[in-house]
């Protein structure tokens, strides 16, 4: 899972075109794009998404790019511009990974009691 945070502008290109190219290095065939803090993307940013998500998805022959917690406003801009069905979206990341069939970890919480 990568989680994208803030506003992806053209300016990050690079940044993601390394970051797909490492992804592909690695032999990842499915990723989870967590959007939950991302206010803003560019054009040329939905252009480098939308290609990444086509290449896996012609060499797949299915969904790849998993799309999670996408604002209003980002989700808005992309339906606008019809490239949605080039995700798999989802409201949050847990729904993604339970479509996978992986169980979503659970939080570990801290056991701040004291035995007496």
């Amino acid at each position: 899972m990568v989680e994208m945070m803030g506003a992806i502008e053209a300016r990050h290109a690079r940044k993601l075109r390394d970051l797909f190219s490492e992804l592909d290095k690695q032999g990842v065939d499915r990723v989870i794009f967590c959007m939950r803090g991302v206010t803003y993307v560019s054009s040329a940013a939905l252009g480098l998404l939308v290609s990444f998500a086509s290449d896996k998805r012609v060499r797949t022959g299915a969904h790849c790019v998993f799309l999670t917690d996408i604002s209003q406003a980002v989700g808005g801009a992309m339906s606008v511009l019809g490239i949605m069905p080039f995700f798999a979206i989802f409201p949050s990341t847990d729904s993604a990974l339970k479509s996978l069939g992986i169980e979503p970890e659970e939080p570990e919480i801290e056991d701040k009691s004291t035995a007496d």
